[in-house]
């Protein structure tokens, strides 16, 4: 459940600012499709970067927001390690 929560904050002006995200997941997006075109359709004027964290992150996704957000991803894995 983040597409809700993400177009929330989309929604907000920034007046000609550019905004960052930090998007924090344990993997269950369920609406990954939409998130990331959302992502997209806001990447002129927003930046994301999405932190995995534990075992069950999709990579494919974690690193999909990014790439559709111009950021970078970022994975944590069960024992911390970056």
């Amino acid at each position: 459940m983040l597409l809700q929560p993400l177009e929330k904050v989309l929604s907000y002006s920034i007046n000609g600012r550019k905004r960052l995200v930090f998007i924090l997941t344990d993997g269950e997006v369920s609406e990954g499709d939409q998130v990331i075109t959302t992502i997209k359709k806001n990447s002129s004027k927003t930046q994301v970067f999405p932190i995995g964290i534990g075992s069950g992150v999709s990579i494919a996704q974690i690193n999909g927001m990014a790439t559709a957000g111009k950021g970078i991803s970022l994975l944590i894995n069960q024992r911390g390690d970056m």
